[in-house]
């Protein structure tokens, strides 16, 4: 073995003992910065998975929202026993927002094909042509689902161009 001088053994000593503890100080900071990484991989998942989950209940309040929506817009579109006269009411006001004059001639409750209970309305239009159908295509297009029995539109008395239109309607009737 070569002899070496006592103070390239301190050297020597010195140099190991802070290699040790270089490669121990890396080690323990590489460590840290690992266990750092992978505490910081779980809070992000934790995090990422209350953003998926605040973002699926956003999207089922929202459906919630609008099937609460759609179910009023239903019910809206039955009669409902306890307000007939209402019913009434806004189908002899279509007149109005169509310039013609409209009245119900008869009211019944029956049946319809389905098995629901129905508001049968004979609705009767005077006017012109125009205002005649676009009352009906009110009708078609209201609030109520109402579907159009039978049509029948001839010319009025007395030779002046007004028009008579008497329509069947029915609307499904919920108690």
């Amino acid at each position: 073995m070569p002899k070496f001088a006592p103070q390239t053994k301190t050297f020597l000593i010195i140099t190991a003992l802070v290699c040790t503890v270089a490669i121990t100080g890396f080690a323990f900071v590489v460590r840290t910065a690992l266990s750092s990484r992978d505490a910081y991989r779980k809070e992000l998942a934790a995090y990422e998975g209350l953003s998926v989950r605040a973002s699926a209940n956003e999207s089922e309040r929202d459906i919630l929202r609008s099937a609460t929506d759609d179910l009023h817009k239903i019910d809206a579109g039955f009669a409902h026993a306890k307000a007939i006269v209402d019913v009434i009411q806004e189908f002899e006001e279509l007149g109005d927002r169509a310039g013609v004059t409209a009245n119900i001639a008869s009211v019944q409750t029956g049946e319809q094909s389905d098995g629901l209970g129905a508001l049968e309305l004979e609705l009767v239009v005077d006017g012109s042509w125009q205002r005649i159908m676009q009352t009906v295509r009110l009708v078609e297009e209201g609030t109520f689902f109402t579907t159009i029995e039978r049509v029948g539109i001839g010319q009025g008395g007395g030779g002046n161009a007004r028009w008579r239109a008497v329509l069947l309607l029915s609307i499904p009737l919920v108690p």
